[in-house]
């Protein structure tokens, strides 16, 4: 039900100015279709880009229903759309050229300003990973250009457009130039002032298996953090409260303890350089808890886990959160790794079928003689061979690179599960 309060809330808030343009209709005359379908198509442009900002703040009415990998993955798409519109906008326009800001007043060229802005936020976030940009440059670039995008294309909308002639356009726009700026103003100074007041200090710092980092903190002269056992915190480093440099990492330890331990995957340049700067005594900053990636969300009876990689930290969380609350509910884990060195905390999830209903499927591309485990991917053979019980009551969390996440949706999905049973969480957002 939230989740479906929050997308008609969205739905309206995108549409409001069009609907408000059709009923009140300031415009006296006939005019050219094409020059009503640009109308159109650029207010609702406005509506679709003042709200992508939105998505992203980490607003967590907004992200419970969804999840932080669900919201980034529509804000993408949305992203697209908007320009799609904008290409509409101007191309059915009556003066491409005076829409493109060639000729004409300062609305004008404010439109062809955020039109520019726009196209670039969204070439370079298709192309990021592509180019091999960081994602610290990348993230201020981003910021830097809907800086300009969203001023620019309002102030456009409301200097000419010809609906906006009407109060109740002209509100309905302002309308949305505020609720930019009220969520700019809490996600970029009210909350990482609040964070700034919040520290945590690192107690301990060791190397795992398959490239991973895990740092334990302590909140420092605070309770800490109730969170549920699968969700990730945003982590901070700089002591600068305006630092561009946060990063989503799991927490990987259990909810019922005050300690937290997160689990950081060396794969860029930041994360190669935490092994170094997080040591024992260090400061860092923790943004959340996020996430809709959670057992404590379902009725489920038993669980199906599949991690792949370091995605298997936020499926300890589960475990050691399910261990210390005395879960009795029966566990199947599949975790899909290159081979035993790459089994991240292998040894500590096996201690854990003493104390849980769990056993441990392990997937290697390469598997020692010595090993306990299959050979190859994970594929709906070896699930059918390990899941035993019916799966009517059965939910299934998947962990892992976008491949296998993409690979187990259409797997569980053939083998009867339903698509509410299928609870994933994509790291593909940096």
């Amino acid at each position: 039900m939230r989740a479906v309060l929050t997308l008609g809330a969205y739905a309206l808030l995108v549409l409001a100015p069009l609907f408000a343009a059709a009923l009140a209709d300031p415009v006296t005359g006939s005019r050219q279709w094409n020059v009503e379908l640009s109308a159109a198509t650029g207010l609702l442009a406005v509506g679709v880009l003042a709200l992508e900002f939105a998505l992203v703040a980490r607003l967590k009415p907004v992200n419970a229903p969804f999840g932080s990998d669900g919201l980034m993955l529509f804000h993408r798409e949305m992203g697209i759309a908007g320009l799609v519109l904008v290409g509409v906008h101007v191309a059915t326009s009556a003066d491409p050229a005076a829409v493109l800001g060639l000729h004409g007043g300062a609305a004008l060229r404010a439109g062809a300003l955020a039109g520019a802005a726009l196209l670039a936020i969204v070439l370079l976030s298709l192309a990021r990973k592509r180019m091999q940009v960081r994602y610290e440059r990348w993230l201020l670039g981003h910021r830097l250009l809907a800086a300009v995008l969203l001023p620019t294309m309002l102030f456009h909308a409301v200097g000419a457009g010809e609906y906006a002639k009407s109060s109740a356009v002209r509100a309905l726009l302002l309308v949305h130039g505020a609720i930019v700026a009220l969520v700019a103003l809490d996600y970029r100074v009210r909350r990482p002032l609040a964070e700034q007041r919040r520290p945590w200090t690192v107690t301990g710092a060791h190397a795992e298996r398959g490239g991973v980092h895990c740092v334990t903190l302590r909140p420092d002269g605070h309770d800490g953090l109730r969170f549920a056992p699968g969700q990730f915190v945003w982590l901070r480093t700089s002591p600068r409260w305006w630092s561009p440099q946060e990063h989503p990492i799991s927490i990987a330890s259990s909810s019922e303890r005050q300690e937290i331990e997160l689990a950081i995957a060396a794969r860029g340049d930041w994360s190669k350089r935490c092994a170094q700067e997080l040591q024992p005594g260090a400061r860092v900053w923790l943004d959340g808890p996020y996430g809709a990636f959670s057992p404590d969300r379902v009725p489920a009876e038993r669980f199906l886990f599949i991690g792949g990689g370091s995605g298997i930290a936020p499926l300890r969380s589960m475990l050691l959160s399910m261990k210390d609350r005395g879960d009795a509910r029966p566990i199947v884990l599949v975790h899909a790794a290159r081979d035993r060195e790459h089994e991240t905390f292998r040894d500590e999830l096996r201690a854990l079928t003493e104390k849980l209903d769990l056993q441990i499927v392990s997937v290697h591309e390469e598997c020692d003689r010595a090993d306990s485990c299959e050979i190859g991917r994970v594929t709906r053979e070896l699930l059918e061979r390990h899941l035993h019980e019916k799966i009517a009551r059965t939910h299934a969390f998947v962990c892992g690179p976008p491949p296998l996440l993409s690979q187990m949706e259409r797997t569980l999905l053939s083998l009867g599960f339903r698509s509410d049973q299928v609870h994933t969480e994509r790291f593909d957002m940096v």
